[in-house]
């Protein structure tokens, strides 16, 4: 935390050229890397090597990349909409923050890169439960059940 910090913003939504525009005026391009869309290999190895997630939607169904940042065990710092709160338990697999706080996100943000106790405890519980929920069997005897059930 610090000067040593790096932002990586992967991917090429609708507001990428005004986030570079203001990385720019800010003087922070040494700090913030924009890697556009990448494929998905290279997604599991961004969140590897990530100290902290982070994904403020506004809005959201069930989201992926929160998935698999907690299966990389990347603790991530999220908005609890839509799905989210299903997933991220506020403090212990997860931070959740409120939508549109800037103030929100940064302090969250800031308390992981700090505390690498706090870090590395929502990293496991982020990862165990992941594991433990979303595992390959687990979902397909959900399908199958889907599918039973849509049968019968």
């Amino acid at each position: 935390y610090g000067e040593e910090t790096s932002v990586v913003i992967v991917g090429d939504g609708p507001m990428k050229s005004e986030l570079e525009a203001e990385v720019v005026s800010l003087g922070i391009e040494d700090f913030v890397t924009f890697t556009g869309r990448v494929s998905h290999d290279r997604v599991a190895d961004l969140m590897a090597s990530a100290k902290v997630f982070c994904r403020p939607s506004l809005t959201e169904g069930l989201p992926l990349t929160t998935l698999e940042a907690m299966a990389s065990g990347c603790p991530p710092v999220v908005t609890p909409v839509a799905g989210v709160p299903e997933i991220v338990e506020d403090g212990t697999t997860g931070k959740l923050v409120s939508v549109n706080d800037v103030e929100d996100v940064a302090q969250a943000l800031a308390s992981l890169l700090k505390n690498s106790a706090e870090r590395s405890a929502i990293s496991d519980a982020a990862r165990e439960f992941v594991v433990g929920t979303y595992d390959w069997e687990s979902r397909a005897e959900r399908v199958l059940q889907v599918y039973q059930e849509t049968i019968d």
